[in-house]
This record gives structure tokens, sequence and C-alpha cells, in this order.
């Protein structure tokens, strides 16, 4: 993993620390101010200078940059997991990716499925992956709506709580002359949702490019990175820690099945039928998680880049201020 600037967490906290900044800088915030004092840091000690802390500049400054180990694990299969989910459950896994579709059935989670999976403490997440999402062609608003309208129907007989999130999948490498149509769809996705009678919130699936621009659109709130770590802006989106979930390792063998593993920050948007046992709502701490810590990151922005502004008025102050005391 790499911190960079837009990285936030308890790790960029850390490696301020490390960088010596005074308590008052340390935000947890990777800004300009950061960004210079890795600089400065790489320069005295002969390392490449990015201002990228990867493994070379964490070693030197005695950082460890792994995943932190309280994250959930979880894992997505696109087989039915009802006679695993005991197995998965004691393997140590939280939580598993299921997909909803049209196209084959079979692949799709069902009520049982989520009954079993529910019963052994795993929550599930869902996305909707129907035919080839693979391709600049299948996205635009008339196939995002199609899509929302199914995906609600499938989440509905699922009995899926209202609220909580159905991700779709943007399953390539976009370019940057992809990113309207793939606007186009979410908002198509959102039109078919409501069209559908329901109230589930949207998430994405893609590279951390289709990510990192979907940030800004109105309708998507969750973001789940594809483990193809070639695809366009992985490096960056990964470091900013501003996924919901992270895919990868690909095709693992749990309990006798191939599957891709994932890890969660803590908000991603899971939900299990123990909902049902509070009163038919999804708990609401995964959608406060988020919105404090998107809070949270704003304010930590704000501080960094007052800071920097400040430490650039005082030295143009003192530039100004006269050197020769006989014109006092």
């Amino acid at each position: 993993m790499l911190l960079k600037r837009g990285s936030t967490g308890p790790l960029v906290k850390a490696l301020q620390e490390a960088l010596g900044l005074p308590p008052q800088d340390r935000t947890g915030y990777f800004g300009p101010m950061t960004e210079q004092a890795v600089r400065r840091f790489q320069v005295d000690h002969g390392l490449t200078v990015d201002g990228i802390v990867g493994p070379e500049t964490a070693a030197a400054l005695g950082l460890d940059l792994s995943d932190d180990p309280s994250w959930p694990k979880g894992l997505d299969a696109a087989i039915s997991l009802t006679a695993s989910a005991e197995c998965i459950k004691a393997a140590g896994y939280t939580f598993t990716c299921r997909y909803y579709n049209v196209n084959d059935p079979d692949k799709s989670l069902t009520r049982p499925e989520a009954l079993a999976l529910s019963e052994v403490g795993l929550d599930i997440v869902t996305v909707w992956e129907n035919g080839y999402p693979t391709a600049p062609d299948y996205f635009g608003m008339t196939k995002g709506i199609y899509d929302g309208e199914h995906a609600a129907r499938e989440a509905q007989e699922v009995g899926q709580p209202a609220g909580t999130p159905i991700y779709f999948a943007v399953d390539f490498d976009a370019q940057v002359s992809d990113l309207e149509n793939i606007d186009n769809y979410f908002r198509g996705v959102a039109q078919g949702l409501t069209n559908g009678g329901s109230q589930y919130a949207i998430g994405a699936y893609g590279s951390g490019r289709v990510l990192a621009h979907l940030q800004n659109h109105p309708h998507v709130n969750y973001f789940w990175l594809a483990g193809s770590t070639g695809w366009s802006g992985y490096d960056d989106f990964n470091a900013s820690r501003r996924w919901n979930i992270r895919q990868g390792p690909n095709g693992v063998t749990v309990c006798g099945m191939a599957v891709d593993l994932d890890v969660t920050q803590g908000h991603g948007g899971g939900w299990s039928f123990r909902m049902a046992e509070k009163g038919g709502e999804p708990d609401p701490c995964a959608e406060k998680t988020r919105l404090l810590r998107e809070a949270n990151t704003a304010i930590l922005r704000l501080m960094d880049e007052l800071t920097e502004l400040k430490t650039r008025i005082a030295a143009a102050v003192k530039e100004l201020q006269p050197t020769d005391k006989t014109l006092l």
C-alpha cells in the first residue's frame, strides 16, 4: 500500500508523527504540508524524491503499511453458499458478497441462502451483475434503468432491508472517454430503483478510475474496488482509502470453493436478517460511520490546508519585514 496526498487515517497520523510534525499538525490527513515533509525526508535520506510513502520510505521511517488486522474479512462467490455457511464463518470470515442477476438464476442470492448466512452470523453484501458489464457499450441510461428495476425486484424477493446498498458492477478497465456513459448508467440505476418501489442505496464496483470519478455522483454512496490491480487508478484509490470494500486476492480456495477475497474498513454496507430482530430496519451504525468518516476527512483536509496557508502567510510576512534596522 502507498500513502500519498489525499490519504487519511491512523497510518497517516503515524506518518506525521514519524516525520516529526508538531502535534497540532498530526491531523491524519495527507495534504501538501505532509507531502513537503516527506520530500524533505527523502532528500535527507537519499531516497527517491516523489512525496509518496511506499515500502522504501516507510522502511526508513520505521512504518508498517500493512492493512489494519482488525478490518473485517469477507469473500465473494458466484455460487450458492448455503451449504458452506458454517465453514466460512469458522474460517474467520464475517461477510459474504453475492449476486443478483436475471440471465443466470443459479448465480443469484436466494432468500433461503440469505437466511442460512444470517443464521451463522455472516453479513451479506449484494452486487448486480447481469450479462457482461465488461465493455463500454453496456453502459448508458436505458441499461441503468433496466438493471435498477430488476435489481430492486430481486432484492425485495430476497427480503434485503431498505436503506442497504446494492452494488452495480463496472467490470472493465474504463477509460476517461467511458465515464460519461457510466455516469448516465448510474443515473438510470437510481431511476430504476425508484421505479421498482425500493429505497436501496447504490454502490459501484469497479476500477480506481471509475470509483474516483463517481465520488461526486449524486446517487452513488458505496465503493467496491475491484481486485484487478493493473486497472487504471488502482494504486491511488487504494491509498486514499475512500473505498468501502476492496477485493483481492482473487481465485483463492476457501471451504473447497474458488472465491475472491475482500476486506472492508467496517462500513461496506453488509446486512443480515438479524436486522429484522431489531424491528425490520437496518442497523444505522454503518451509515452513521460512513457519514462521520466523510465529515472527518473533510475537516482534516481543511485543517491541513489552513495550517499550510498559515505557514505561507508567516513566510510572506517575514519576507516583507525590513532587514536594515536603520530604516525603522
